[in-house]
């Protein structure tokens, strides 16, 4: 589906981090873990970048979670509200799974979109998984939705472990995701389902890790870019 979505709301997530709240069509429909291509000329040229849905399903809008990064992104963080975009999708095989397991994140940066969409449905589902969130960040100010992610800790729905690879803060772990850290923090591995999102080189890491832990590879969903 493509069309041309109205900007309703602009939230800053982070110093170089912002949210569009996007309006879409009623027949618009996702599955949590899927992607839009937001289209725009910029610089004089037709572009088209993908990015990952954090809103969930039943909302009557989408939102992508967008870092500064480049020309596009740039150009995302200029949009205000009742400006326009065009869209495409829903796209993407990333989807969520309904299932009776526990669920493990594992995200790098702004692949905390993913994460947040699916903890979204899964509360306003009153789905009973106990879920577990590995948040690779490079400081904590570079955390983003880190108020609703305590709000899900505080429900009991969610246990979040950040990890900072460039600084250092009290009740936060140090370095990347590693086979150390999911081990002091999950037990039985093997029995969960991992949803991972995030650069290529760190989720083909963990993927390796996950099978030499035992996990099956029907258990492993990844998203990477």
């Amino acid at each position: 589906m493509k069309f041309i979505g109205k900007i309703l709301d602009v939230k800053k997530q982070t110093l170089d981090t912002v949210t569009l709240r996007i309006k879409v069509p009623e027949d618009f429909d996702f599955v949590p873990g899927q992607f839009i291509n937001a289209i725009a000329k910029v610089d004089g040229k037709n572009v088209a970048r993908a990015y990952t849905i954090s809103s969930a399903p039943h909302e009557k809008f989408i939102e992508i979670t967008v870092k500064k990064q480049g020309l596009f992104s740039g150009y995302l963080h200029s949009l205000k509200k009742n400006d326009e975009i065009q869209i495409m999708g829903p796209l993407g095989l990333f989807k969520f799974e309904k299932t009776d397991k526990d669920i493990v994140f594992v995200i790098g940066g702004c692949g905390i979109g993913a994460a947040i969409s699916m903890l979204r449905f899964l509360a306003a589902n009153k789905m009973k998984n106990k879920a577990y969130l590995f948040y690779s960040c490079r400081t904590f100010d570079d955390a983003a939705f880190k108020d609703e992610l305590d709000s899900y800790e505080k429900k009991g729905m969610l246990k979040q472990i950040i990890t900072l690879t460039r600084s250092q803060k009290e009740g936060c772990e140090i370095g990347r995701i590693n086979d150390v850290l999911l081990k002091k923090h999950l037990k039985d591995i093997p029995s969960k389902v991992f949803y991972l999102c995030g650069p290529v080189i760190m989720v083909q890491d963990i993927v390796n890790m996950l099978e030499k832990l035992g996990v099956s590879k029907d258990r492993i969903k990844i998203e990477r870019w």
